[in-house]
């Protein structure tokens, strides 16, 4: 079974001055003990990618070999979403109330009929009490950046979500290290003049 991935929190290493957030996401002597068996699984799975590139390359193998795969990722977020519900026991409307989002506009998004920014797909993320693989795959699929740790903010969301935080308690984390809020973060950098909304199916960013 084949699975593409890319490399996650490689060679990362940031300090907190704060005691609850004082930690290295990354060190290769001694990394948290959450992230370790995400890091372990990651290096499992780049060997897996290799394998799958060598296999097509091959001169000897047949296009209808490689369809024929386990392990291609879903690319489309609708379906990732559902997934998720099923597999975590959980129903549309509590995941939508959780996550914050309008509620029309969320279920635009379910339905594929929006495509949403990144900040909102990570209100999902965080609504589904994602894991960092599977919060990875989400931004995959809606086809914005992953969560990079050499990035500041992205390093805080990531050490929030791998020790299971909230919402409310990321954006807290976010707002004290004057970082945007994942809940405001579009307005912030709407702002700034970039526009990050959500858009309809087939627009661009």
């Amino acid at each position: 079974m084949y699975q593409q991935r890319r490399p996650l929190l490689e060679g990362c290493q940031l300090r907190f001055e704060d005691p609850g957030l004082s930690s290295e996401l990354m060190n290769g002597s001694s990394p948290s003990p959450i992230l370790r068996p995400e890091v372990m699984w990651e290096m499992n799975t780049r060997h897996d990618t290799d394998e799958l590139l060598a296999h097509i390359l091959n001169d000897g193998t047949r296009l209808s070999d490689i369809m024929f795969e386990d392990g291609f990722e879903e690319t489309s977020l609708e379906s990732l979403l559902a997934t998720l519900l099923t597999a975590k026991h959980m129903r549309k409307s509590d995941c939508i109330r959780r996550s914050g989002l309008n509620e029309t506009f969320a279920y635009q998004i379910f339905s594929g009929d929006r495509h949403p920014s990144r900040d909102k797909v990570l209100q999902l993320v965080f609504a589904l009490d994602c894991d960092l693989s599977q919060a990875q795959k989400m931004l995959r699929c809606a086809g914005v950046n992953e969560l990079y740790c050499r990035n500041r903010r992205d390093a805080i969301i990531v050490f929030c979500l791998s020790r299971g935080y909230t919402l409310q308690r990321t954006d807290g984390e976010l707002y004290r290290f004057g970082e945007p809020t994942i809940t405001d973060g579009d307005n912030e950098r709407g702002r700034n003049g970039h526009d990050t909304a959500g858009t309809d199916r087939g627009i661009g960013h």
